[in-house]
Formats: C-alpha cells, structure tokens, sequence
C-alpha cells in the first residue's frame, strides 16, 4: 500500500513538473488579468460615480440636493431622480441585483478554462513523450504503465479543475470585497446588509460539487483524447476529432438518422433549457441519472483498457 502511494505521488509530481505551465500558470495568470482589470475598474470607473452621486444626493436624509427635493429610498429600492442621474444612482443598487450571478460567472469562466486545458493535455500527454523519446526512460522505472494512465487521468479530471477553482475564488474574493466596498461607500447600504447577501462558501462549495460532478460526465469525453493521444503517430487532434466526426456525417448521409450524435450528446452534452435562470442550468449540470453513470462506464473503460494496451505494445512514432 505504501509503495503504491509512494508511485502515485511520484507520477503526480512527474505530471505537475512537466505541465506546470498549462495546467497552473495558465489560471493564475488569468486570474491575475482579471484582478488586474477589477482594479482598472475601479480606479477609473468608480472615482466618478462616487463623485457625481454625492452631488445628487444629501445622505444626511437622503434627498435631492438640487432644485427639486425627491426623496431617494435605498432600503426599499425605490429611487426618484433626474433622467440624467438616475442611471448613476441605478448602478449602485442594482450591482446588488448583479453579484450572485457574476460570481457564478467568474467560476464558470474558469471552470471552462480549465476543460479547455484538460483537453490540451490530454491530446498531448501520451503522444510528446513518444514524440521525444522521453518514454524510453520512463520505461526503464518501475511503474506500470496502467497506474500512469489512471494518474494521468485523474490529473486531468480532478487536480486542474481544482487549480481553476481555486484561482476563480481568489477573483471572486477580490471582486465581492470591491463590490462591497463600492456600495457601502457610495450608497445607504451598510457592510453587514451587503454581506448578508452574499453567500459566497455556498457559492464556491455548489461550484466544487458541479466541477466533481461535470469531471464524471466527460470521463468518456477524456478517456477518447488519451486514447486518441497514445493512437496517434503525428496529429493526436485529428485524430480525436475526425473519426466521430466522419462517423456523424456518414450515418447523416447514407442512413438519415442521428443515433451516433445523439449518442454522443447524450454523454457529453448540457441539457439546454429555455428561460432557465443560472441557478437552474447549474444545478442540472449536478444532476447524474442511473443510466448515464452506466453510459459513462461503458465507454470509459473499454478506452482507457485500450490505451493502456496501446501504452503496453507500441511506443515509438
């Protein structure tokens, strides 16, 4: 048991070193972009705002300080104002309207992010280091090429949507404490009644069930770019994309049906629901049905037996 942890945590590590350019810098340097223009935002974006809505309005009871006296309700959102200043006065509240989701925007994004780099790793993992005979040396280690694989596996499904998850909560953090500090300074909104609005743990603990959950759905999805990435001998993008491809437009072509897309779809596809709020696309993304965990077994295993097998007999482009 020791020894085997011992070799999985090696492996991971041999992954971590040889990927640590896609796998972490690639979030943190999003993230560090996305911070970087929050702060844009704010110092050129906000310093007018404040300015310009404490022009509008006498906080000490809260009207108009100018010609006309129209009193301005924060606690009720119901705001009375000049055509041109109620739109500054509309940003402050509604960015209370806009917060839950945008932090679930920001997860999201990153979340995408991540299967992006999960697929570039993929296709490439078991395809560069026969490319520069690297697997010569990996050969000679004591390590079974089936624990490489499912370690390779589980780095790609599990450790880099985690690196993702935590760079989108470093922005999320940044972004709600900006947030926050923006209202409670420029409108009658106090610190604690912004932050009673935001539940940010729940927010980040749903996204790392959905990030566990999504992880499970592509299994399929992962295991055909690994096998796709030890088949191929010179594009392992190709050759991932055009076999279901031709597959697809045949059965379109001589037969008129769309089994091998819907197939397919089936697996891999997000339910589109028309009119559906983010809450509830997210929490169908959650959703796992008896007969697509055995869908997902049958065509994971079979995949990942074959690239073991191909990882076992052929090594050299």
């Amino acid at each position: 048991m020791n020894s085997l942890v011992l070799k999985s945590k090696f492996l991971f590590r041999r992954e971590l070193w040889e990927n640590k350019g896609i796998a972490v810098w690639t979030p943190v340097a999003l993230a560090g972009a996305a911070i970087l223009l929050i702060l844009l935002s704010l110092l050129f974006g906000i310093d007018d705002f404040s300015r310009h809505l404490n022009q509008v309005v006498d906080w000490g009871n809260l009207q108009r300080t100018e010609e006309t006296t129209q009193r301005i309700d924060f606690g009720r959102g119901e705001m009375v104002a000049s055509e041109e200043d109620l739109d500054w006065i509309l940003w402050g509240s509604q960015m209370l309207l806009v917060l839950i989701p945008t932090l679930h925007g920001i997860a999201v994004a990153f979340e995408v992010v991540a299967v992006i780099v999960i697929a570039f790793y993929l296709t490439g993992t078991l395809f560069n280091d026969r490319k520069d005979r690297t697997i010569l040396f990996w050969k000679s280690l004591p390590f079974s090429e089936t624990h490489a694989v499912l370690v390779k596996l589980a780095f790609a499904a599990l450790f880099i949507p985690a690196v993702g998850l935590l760079a989108a909560l470093a922005v999320q953090l940044f972004f709600a404490g900006a947030t926050v500090s923006v209202i409670a300074n420029t409108t009658a909104f106090g610190p604690a009644e912004i932050l009673s609005e935001i539940s940010l743990p729940q927010i980040f603990l749903g996204h790392v069930l959905l990030v566990f959950i999504v992880s499970i759905k592509n299994l399929p999805l992962y295991s055909w770019l690994m096998f796709s990435s030890a088949l191929s001998r010179k594009q392992p993008v190709l050759t991932a994309i055009l076999p279901p491809l031709v597959v697809v437009v045949l059965e379109g072509l001589i037969f008129g049906t769309d089994y091998a897309a819907s197939f397919i779809d089936s697996i891999v596809g997000v339910e589109e629901r028309e009119g559906a709020s983010t809450e509830s696309l997210l929490r169908s993304l959650v959703e796992i049905t008896p007969l697509q965990v055995g869908k997902i077994v049958a065509v994971t295993v079979p995949l990942i037996a074959a690239t073991i097998w191909l990882r076992n007999r052929r090594f050299e482009l």
